[in-house]
């Protein structure tokens, strides 16, 4: 059995690149996002500022209720995302905590050229949801899951959301590594999105290449209506 490539599940600045784009790649259908496509994922957005983010009271452990505004992980908090390609990097810095960069994932390209990421990881937060605001005009791409801890790499889809608008992705929903990505066709390589969710929250992830020893190859470019 093959050792899995020695990547963290968060990334660094020198992580083993070949051995990521050796491994076999499941192409992620890439669709437009609409209240249609969107169903049980997430909900688009058009007044960021005044959408309630859902919160996932912590449960209680008997028959006594959670008191009233409680259990709701501290309220909410809003950190910048930044999201940039350098060079066959595909690179994220959050204001939040992080003073460094994160690889999320490799550029990739796939089918005829079509401009692509890699992704070799995914998570989802069990206790609120997060709403993605676009900072940059042009539209973007997230790529998302159902729910369930039986994940497999067929079960995501790539989103292309329009530009301008926001995404609430639903609690429990997984997001491939946990952020969004400037679409192809906004000939850009670099987007910022403010990110609003529970400032105390949970992540439960999934190391694609580990457990299926498979990457995600997500187009980047609009499919053709």
């Amino acid at each position: 059995m093959m050792d899995p490539p020695a990547i963290p599940l968060e990334g660094d600045r020198s992580p083993d690149r070949p051995a990521v784009a050796d491994l076999p790649r499941h192409e992620v259908p890439l669709v437009r996002a609409t209240p249609v496509t969107l169903a049980r994922y997430a909900v688009l957005v058009d007044d960021p500022d005044a959408f309630p983010v859902e919160l996932v009271p912590w449960p209680a452990l008997g028959w006594r209720p959670v008191d009233p505004d409680t259990g709701l992980g501290g309220g909410l908090v809003s950190t910048r995302l930044d999201v940039r390609r350098e060079g066959d990097l595909v690179l994220a810095r959050e204001d939040e905590d992080r003073a460094e960069d994160r690889v999320i994932g490799w550029a990739a390209r796939v089918g005829e050229g079509v401009p692509a990421v890699l992704l070799r990881a995914a998570s989802y937060q069990p206790d609120g949801a997060r709403l993605i605001v676009p900072l940059d005009p042009g539209p973007y791409v997230v790529v998302l899951a159902m729910p369930g801890d039986d994940v497999a790499a067929g079960d995501f889809v790539g989103f292309l959301v329009e530009s301008g608008r926001a995404l609430s992705i639903a609690p429990g929903v997984w997001c491939g590594a946990d952020a969004a990505y400037p679409a192809a066709d906004a000939d850009r390589d670099h987007g910022r999105f403010l990110v609003r969710r529970g400032r105390v929250r949970a992540r439960i992830s999934c190391d694609l290449a580990e457990e299926f020893g498979v990457v995600l190859a997500v187009p980047l470019r609009p499919p053709i209506p």
